[in-house]
C-alpha cells in the first residue's frame, strides 16, 4: 500500500509544479516567486567532485537549531563541502553566511531531484525538524544516509499523518536514524517509524546559545544616557502591540524605583516608527540608540527608555542587563527564544502566550529561572520582587543559566550516535 501510494504521489507531484507555477504570478511572498520557481525545476548548482554533507532547513528557525551541527561538521570534515538548502529565500541569505553553497530544496519531482543530488553529490543527508519529502528522501537513501535532528511531530500533524499512514512509513523507512526533539514527538513518531531507529536527543538549538563577547559594545552611548550603574531591564524580541503593557509598567515602577532604566529591543527594527507612536503616547523619557550620535551635545541624561533601533544589538543588553523579558509572549506569536539571557546568567520573565518556546518556558518555571508575567501590573510586581534583594536575584540568575546548561549537548548526542 506503501509503495502504491508513493508511486500516485510522484504522478500527482507533476500536477502540483503546474499550480506553483501559476502561484509564482500572483504570489506576494518572496517563496513562490517566478524566479524561486525556476531555481526549484532548474537546480542551479555546481557538481561536487568531493562528498558533501547536505542540511535540509526549510526556514530561518531551523537553520538556527542547526548551526552548531553544521559548524561541527564543518571542523570534522574540512575537505567535504557543506551544502544547506532551505525552502524560503529569507533562510538562503542566512545560509549563505554559513556556507556560499546554499540553495533552494528542488521541487519533489523525480527527474529535478535525480539531477540536483548528482551534481551534490552527498555523503550524509540531515533534514532538520519533520520536513518530508518523500522524492527527495527516497533518491537521496539511495546515494548514502539520511538522518532526522531535532525530529518533531505535533497532535495536529499526527491526526493528518494517520490518514496517509501507508505513505509516510514507506518514506521514513528510508531513514537512518530519527533523532527526537522531545518525549512528546517521540511518542508520535514511534506510531510510523521502528523503534531502533529513534533516539531521544534534545534540540541543537540549545547548543548554539554559548556566553561569548556580543557583537557590539555601546558603552559610550549607555554613559550618555546615565544608564551605567541603573538597574536595567531589557526587553527583547518585542513587537509593537506588546509596547503599550511594558511602558505602563515602567510608569509604575519608577514611582518605587528611582534607579529603573528600560531597554526595548524590537523583534523588526523596520517598525521602530510604530514603537515610537506608542511610546509618545505617554510622559516617558526616551532615545533611540540610532539617533544618540546625531547631536553630541544633546542633554540625554534623563532617558527613562532606550529603543534600539540596530540589528545583533540584542545579546550586549541582555548581558549589562539585570534581569530580562522575552517578547512574542504578550501577543499571539507564541515566543521567542527565552534562553537568550540564560546565558549571562539573568532571570527571564515572559508572558503567558509560549507556545513556541514551551518546552524552555517550562524548564524555566519548573527551575525557578524564570516567571510568567501578563499585563503591566504582573511586570511591576515581578521586578521590584526579584530586584529588591540581590541574593536573590543571583540565585534566580543562576537557575535560569543551569535550565539552559540542562537542555544543551543534543549536537554531541547525535554525532556520537552517527559514529557508533
Amino acid at each position: 500500500m506503501g509503495k502504491l501510494l508513493f508511486n500516485i504521489y510522484k504522478s500527482i507531484s507533476y500536477i502540483g509544479i503546474l499550480f506553483a507555477f501559476v502561484f509564482s504570478f500572483f504570489s506576494k511572498t518572496r517563496s513562490f516567486t517566478k524566479k524561486s520557481f525556476k531555481k526549484r525545476l532548474f537546480p542551479d548548482l555546481p557538481r561536487f567532485k568531493e562528498k558533501t554533507i547536505l542540511f535540509h532547513c526549510a526556514s530561518l528557525g531551523e537553520l538556527n537549531s542547526a548551526k552548531e551541527m553544521i559548524e561541527t561538521l564543518k571542523k570534522k570534515f574540512p575537505r567535504n563541502p557543506i551544502i544547506i538548502t532551505t525552502f524560503t529565500e529569507t533562510a538562503i541569505e542566512s545560509a549563505k553566511k554559513i556556507t556560499e553553497n546554499s540553495f533552494l530544496i528542488p521541487f519533489d519531482i523525480q527527474k529535478t531531484v535525480k539531477k540536483f543530488l548528482n551534481k551534490a553529490n552527498p555523503g550524509m543527508v540531515f533534514i532538520s525538524e519533520t520536513e518530508i519529502w518523500p522524492i527527495f528522501i527516497s533518491e537521496s537513501a539511495k546515494k548514502c544516509k539520511v538522518y532526522y535532528i531535532n525530529a518533531r511531530m505535533s497532535e495536529k500533524t499526527f491526526k493528518f499523518y494517520r490518514f496517509i499512514s501507508p505513505l509516510i512509513k514507506h518514506t521514513f523507512k528510508n531513514i537512518e536514524r530519527f533523532f527526537a526533539q522531545d518525549k512528546k514527538s517521540y511518542d508520535l513518531l514511534i506510531n510510523f517509524v521502528e523503534e531502533k531507529k529513534l533516539l531521544l536527543c534534545g534540540n541543537t538549538k540549545y547548543d548554539n546559545l554559548k556566553e561569548t563577547t556580543p557583537e557590539f559594545s555601546f558603552e559610550k552611548e549607555i554613559n550618555k544616557l546615565d544608564f551605567k550603574d541603573k538597574k536595567i531591564i531589557t526587553f527583547g524580541s518585542v513587537h509593537p502591540d506588546e509596547a503599550e503593557k511594558i511602558i505602563k509598567s515602567l510608569i509604575l515602577l519608577k514611582k518605587q524605583i528611582k534607579e529603573i532604566r528600560y531597554v526595548l529591543v524590537p523583534r523588526h527594527i523596520e517598525k521602530t516608527k510604530e514603537f515610537e507612536d506608542v511610546i509618545r503616547k505617554f510622559e516617558i523619557k526616551y532615545a533611540v540608540l540610532s539617533k544618540i550620535s546625531e547631536d553630541p551635545f544633546k542633554d540625554l541624561y534623563d532617558t527613562e527608555l532606550l529603543l534600539a533601533d540596530k540589528l545583533g544589538v540584542l545579546l550586549y543588553f541582555y548581558s549589562i542587563s539585570a534581569l530580562a523579558f522575552v517578547g512574542g509572549t504578550l501577543n499571539r506569536v507564541g515566543g521567542h527564544n527565552l534562553l537568550e539571557p540564560s546565558v549571562f546568567s539573568k532571570p527571564v520573565l515572559f508572558g503567558p502566550n509560549y507556545l513556541s518556546q514551551k518546552e524552555s518556558a517550562e524548564k524555566l518555571l519548573e527551575n525557578g529561572g524564570g516567571f510568567v508575567v501578563s499585563d503591566e501590573y504582573d511586570l511591576k510586581a515581578r521586578i521590584s520582587v526579584i530586584l529588591s534583594d540581590d541574593k536573590k536575584l543571583k540565585e534566580i540568575g543562576e537557575k535560569s543559566n543551569q535550565t539552559l546548561k540542562s537542555l544543551q549537548g543534543a549536537t554531541q548526542k547525535i554525532i556520537k550516535e552517527i559514529w557508533k
